[in-house]
């Protein structure tokens, strides 16, 4: 009997009975394996206990071919022959790793990627390398391995091949260094880069593999510079802003603007009236003081320079500076730039009451008698606002007390001077207007004299409003 298998696999007979009568890597030939005949088309042999399979090099399928010869004087004349096709597994690549200079967005950066051979490979091997979509090697630049004897060629932008030269045993480390590669254009967790070793030319002589965990998470880019400009400064104005930014990165195709505004800007019936992009299409969803613009960039937005202009939008109540604007840029699976600090409104202009009334219970002059005030305020108040009343130096209070008549259920008097009170809101005021009545002011001396009345408000941290 002689037993053939296709080439590159060593057989070792291992037991059973006969006579080895010759053995090299690919072949066994034994003698004496029957004592008797075999005449049943259905006979098996099974004297022959198994043999050793001896390193297959890669996972290319081989086989056994098992022919059977009658000799006879001396010479080998076939019987029957069959052939056995057998399919070994790969290698798995272990400890393999990539780190990377920047993990920023589309930053063209160096990539080192290292792992550890499973099984040996021989001059003539080669291993490929495939990166995941939305990276990209830059074509001629250059790849290089700590081994010696692995040459690296990049031979697209998203598949390097590496040649060897020479023997690498199995679990040697190989670290191969890209010069320049592109990151994703969005934060995301890539799709595993996939590693292949090969026995030789042959695309199924594959050794080892890896196709799975080897990844790289980009992160985003802070956004180079942004400003919010309101048409008005007056306090709880209803404006229009205009947010002018520079991008560090284009949005890509299917992204969207989203932007978060201070707690104290709030909105009327808000629309996007104007951008530096085409907003035929855009989409405006309001959630709190979120903002998103969103089914405008049907194409990339490679202009870094944005405009956005938003109308009727109520400025801040009162002179305290803002907590910080937020912006994001997103693509269609993930962040790209950002801004979250450094962008701030502080009002310079207080609001008008739109009307102040003052009137006095009795206008003799020189007496102390009581007025009532009706004010309707322009900014909304809360409990804790206050507003402080001055009078001329002419008049007096003279131990007022401050009582609600309408639209607010309480409030306080506290004294500043003989001329000037502070009236702090107790509740809410439940309209617009408001009328309280302040009892012992003193008249002003001369009759037929107009005299001016000034009211401030201010916010419970004392900022005007």
């Amino acid at each position: 009997m002689k037993i053939v298998s296709s080439a590159g696999v060593s057989i070792s007979y291992i037991l059973g009975t006969g006579t080895i009568v010759a053995q090299n890597s690919t072949s066994l030939t034994l003698s004496g394996v029957t004592t008797s005949d075999y005449t049943g088309p259905t006979s098996k042999i099974s004297i022959i206990s198994g043999f050793t399979i001896i390193t297959p090099p890669s996972s290319r399928p081989f086989t056994f071919t098992y022919t059977t010869y009658n000799v006879s004087g001396g010479i080998s004349y076939g019987i029957e022959s069959t052939t056995v096709t057998i399919h070994c597994s790969t290698g798995t690549i272990s400890t393999a790793s990539l780190t990377a200079n920047s993990y920023a967005v589309n930053a063209v950066t160096k990539y080192v990627i290292s792992f550890n051979t499973a099984n040996g490979l021989i001059a003539g091997s080669y291993i490929g390398i495939t990166f995941p979509a939305y990276t990209a090697i830059t074509l001629a630049s250059t790849c290089l391995c700590s081994n010696g004897v692995v040459g690296c060629t990049v031979s697209s932008t998203s598949f390097a091949n590496l040649t060897v030269s020479g023997a690498v045993v199995a679990g040697t480390t190989l670290t191969i260094t890209f010069n320049s590669v592109t990151n994703p254009n969005q934060v995301m967790t890539t799709a595993s880069f996939t590693i292949y070793t090969y026995y030789d030319s042959g695309l199924d002589s594959i050794v080892d593999t890896l196709t799975s965990g080897l990844t790289l998470t980009s992160i985003p880019n802070q956004i180079v510079s942004m400003t919010v400009t309101p048409a008005s400064m007056i306090t709880y104005a209803l404006t229009s802003y205009t947010i002018d930014c520079t991008l560090a990165d284009p949005i890509p195709t299917g992204g969207n603007i989203a932007i978060t505004f201070p707690t104290a800007v709030t909105f009327g019936s808000l629309s996007l009236t104007s951008t530096s992009f085409t907003n035929t299409t855009c989409t405006l969803t309001i959630l709190s003081n979120l903002v998103t613009i969103s089914s405008c960039f049907t194409s990339s937005v490679t202009n870094l320079t944005i405009t956005l202009v938003f109308a009727n939008i109520y400025n801040p109540p009162s002179f305290q500076t803002t907590n910080s604007f937020l912006m994001y840029t997103y693509g269609a699976l993930g962040e790209v730039d950002y801004l979250t600090s450094g962008v701030t409104l502080t009002m310079t202009i207080p609001a008008t009451s739109s009307a102040f009334t003052v009137t006095p219970l009795s206008q003799t002059v020189h007496s102390t008698t009581q007025y009532t005030l009706s004010i309707t305020t322009t900014v909304p108040h809360t409990t804790g606002n206050y507003f402080t009343l001055s009078i001329p130096s002419s008049m007096a209070f003279s131990g007022p007390v401050c009582s609600p008549v309408s639209g607010i259920a309480s409030i306080t008097c506290l004294l500043s001077n003989s001329t000037s009170l502070v009236v702090t809101f107790g509740s809410t005021p439940t309209a617009s207007t408001i009328v309280i009545a302040v009892t012992s002011i003193r008249n002003y001396d001369i009759s037929s004299t107009a005299v001016s009345f000034q009211l401030f408000f201010f916010s419970t941290n004392s900022y005007i409003m």
